[in-house]
């Protein structure tokens, strides 16, 4: 999920008074198998006391959706039948955090061959340095990866937050 976004908080349709889900949340739902969600940097569902304005400020915390999903695709990878591929989806520095994932698995024993498919939903990376100290660059996307889709948004005009774009 995006910079301070929590899994499974609701928001308020300001217009109709109306209580809905975050469009994630609603997407994790509906699916099966095995899956994960992850709250985005600065929400209150990261550990390790960063806080939300390390978070919101600097996407502290993305490395921990990182480790602990590659944790859990290690785990999982130990069960039949072994994974062929994995489907990442994220929004703003969640989108990002997909292409560091794709990074950390090609980095990973036993899930270098698992293939990935990402749906990035305007993918930011907030202040350079803050998706620094990966296994790759949130600029580039890994061998691994056989499709990356994103949505970019036009004209969003925050210099602190520019669409990966390239």
């Amino acid at each position: 999920m995006g910079t301070g976004h929590e899994v499974g908080r609701q928001f308020l349709n300001k217009q109709t008074g109306v209580s809905h889900h975050h469009l994630f949340t609603l997407m994790h739902q509906q699916l099966t198998d095995y899956r994960q969600l992850k709250g985005g940097p600065g929400s209150k569902d990261k550990p390790g006391g960063y806080g939300k304005v390390r978070g919101v400020g600097f996407g502290t915390a993305w490395q921990n959706n990182v480790a602990e999903t590659i944790e859990f695709l290690q785990q999982r990878q130990q069960l039949p039948p072994p994974l062929t591929s994995v489907n990442l989806v994220g929004h703003s520095r969640g989108a990002v955090t997909c292409i560091m994932l794709a990074h950390a698995m090609a980095a990973t024993a036993g899930l270098q061959a698992v293939r990935v498919n990402i749906f990035a939903i305007d993918p930011v990376p907030g202040g350079y340095s803050d998706f620094s100290g990966g296994a790759g660059s949130p600029f580039e996307i890994p061998s691994t990866v056989d499709e990356y889709t994103s949505i970019l948004m036009e004209n969003a005009g925050d210099p602190f937050f520019a669409c990966l774009s390239e």
